[in-house]
């Protein structure tokens, strides 16, 4: 992916980057992260975060709830999120759009959503899917199709995607290139499946790097930051 020119990019941020050992939202963290959105922006890109909430609540590690309300409430705690980042923005102007309206969020609408780009805004995605079972990941790529996005960026814990986890398995390999298919078959866990469902018959591209070491203006910046790209049609 060539950053030298302006692009539209959708970034699906991990609720755990907000959060420190101390408070589930830190606002130190949230600074530093909104931090990031700023200086993409200042580089001339149209940025869309979509907004996770792992830090608050995870509907997969739903034991003796109900699923599906478990799910509802993460979608809930994907707006704290959200407004936290957004508050956190300075003179950036910003469009935070939500499955439901509020005093604070706007409903969600293409047209305004494209709008809000258009005019230099930073947006806002939260509130999920609005429908139990569907995680964030889906949301991103279904939200990087209809608004014709240029790349999905994933930030992760390591140096992109590998056949297993490199924390748990010393023997796991680095892939720097691959398929939404080949992901598909080899169950490869960085995204979930339905999210490369949607995304293969595209040629949106999605970079998964390592959050760790790298923010999101610098994986832009630099040329030789280690990730994985991935895309289905050239």
């Amino acid at each position: 992916m060539d950053f030298t020119k302006p692009r539209r990019i959708l970034y699906k941020i991990s609720g755990e980057l907000l959060s420190s050992e101390h408070a589930p939202v830190c606002e130190e963290r949230v600074q530093s992260v909104a931090d990031e959105f700023v200086r993409v922006h200042r580089l001339g890109h149209e940025l869309i975060v979509v907004c996770g909430a792992g830090n608050l609540m995870r509907g997969r590690s739903a034991r003796s709830a109900k699923r599906a309300s478990v799910d509802a409430a993460g979608m809930l705690s994907t707006y704290v999120n959200g407004l936290m980042l957004h508050g956190c923005m300075g003179d950036v102007p910003c469009a935070l759009f939500g499955t439901d309206s509020n005093a604070y969020v706007q409903p969600y609408n293409f047209t305004t959503c494209v709008d809000a780009l258009q005019s230099g805004h930073v947006v806002f995605l939260v509130g999920g899917s609005g429908l139990p079972y569907f995680s964030t990941d889906t949301l991103a790529a279904v939200r990087a199709r209809q608004l014709q996005c240029d790349v999905i960026m994933k930030g992760t814990g390591v140096d992109g995607v590998y056949t297993a986890d490199p924390r748990k398995d010393a023997g796991a390999t680095f892939i720097e290139r691959l398929t939404y298919t080949q992901a598909m078959e080899r169950r490869l866990g960085f995204m979930d499946i339905m999210a490369f469902y949607i995304l293969y018959p595209s040629a949106i591209q999605t970079c998964v790097f390592n959050r760790q070491k790298y923010t999101l203006d610098e994986v832009i910046s630099e040329k030789n930051v280690k990730c994985t790209f991935v895309q289905e049609v050239a």
